[in-house]
C-alpha cells in the first residue's frame, strides 16, 4: 500500500518515473499506481511485461514475485491493454497461460518469436507498436530473467535461453523514442548472484537508454 500511494504521488508531479526492484511483487503497485493516475487523466494503460514467466500466481496465500500480475489482472483487465512478451514454456504452467489469456493478457511467448524468422525488433514491433495509439500511455516492466545467463546470471531463476539483449535494447529504444514511456520498472536483479556485474550493467543500460 505504501508503494503504491509513493509511485502515485510521484506520477502525478512528475512527467516519468523509474523504480528498481527487488522483487516482482513490486510489479503491482508499480503498475496499478500508474494504471490509476493514467485513468484519472482519461488515457488508457498499456503495459508491456518482459519477462520468462507469466507471474499470474493465485495470491490466496500471499503476495510475492509470482503474483503480480494475477492482482492486476484480477483489478483492472478491462481497463488496461497488457502485454507479456518471452514467455517461456517450461516454467509456466498451461493453466496461468490460459487464465492470463481469459484476463485479456496478450501474450507472446519465446518460442514464437524465434520460429518468426524475423529478428526481435522486427517482430516486437509488428505484434506491439500497430495496437498503441495517441490516447495510450506506455509503462514497462523488465524481468531480468527475460534474457539468457550467459547475459544476466544475476537473477533469481534464469535459463540457457531467453530473448536477445541487443534486439530487444533496439525494441526498447524504438519504443521510447515513439511513445515516451511514462514508468518502467527492473525486477529480479540480485547482485550477490551476478558475474562480473553483468546483470547490474544490462539493467543500467536498459535504464540509461529510458533516460537518453
Amino acid at each position: 500500500e505504501e508503494a503504491f500511494i509513493e509511485v502515485k504521488k510521484n506520477l502525478a508531479r512528475r512527467s516519468r518515473m523509474i523504480t528498481l526492484g527487488g522483487g516482482h511483487d513490486y510489479g503491482y503497485p508499480d503498475f496499478a499506481a500508474f494504471t490509476e493516475q493514467t485513468l484519472a487523466r482519461g488515457k488508457k494503460p498499456l503495459i508491456i511485461n518482459f519477462d520468462a514467466h507469466l507471474d499470474v500466481r493465485p495470491n490466496d496465500k500471499a503476495n510475492n514475485s509470482g503474483t503480480p500480475f494475477y492482482r492486476l489482472l484480477e483489478r483492472y483487465s478491462k481497463d488496461i491493454t497488457f502485454f507479456e512478451v518471452g514467455i517461456q514454456d517450461w516454467c509456466n504452467s498451461r493453466d496461468h497461460l490460459e487464465w492470463a489469456k481469459d484476463h485479456g493478457a496478450q501474450v507472446i511467448t519465446l518460442n514464437e518469436a524465434i520460429g518468426s524468422g524475423k529478428n526481435l525488433c522486427q517482430f516486437l514491433s509488428g505484434k506491439i507498436t500497430s495496437q498503441i495509439t495517441r490516447d495510450h500511455e506506455l509503462a514497462l516492466s523488465l524481468d531480468i530473467d527475460c534474457f539468457a545467463s550467459s547475459a544476466s546470471p544475476g537473477a533469481s531463476q534464469v535459463f540457457p535461453i531467453g530473448l536477445d539483449a541487443t534486439q530487444l535494447l533496439l525494441f526498447w529504444q524504438t519504443i521510447n523514442s515513439q511513445f515516451k514511456a511514462r514508468i518502467m520498472g527492473v525486477y529480479e536483479v540480485s547482485p550477490t548472484l551476478d558475474l562480473d556485474d553483468r546483470t547490474s550493467r544490462l539493467a543500467a543500460i536498459f535504464v540509461h537508454q529510458f533516460i537518453y
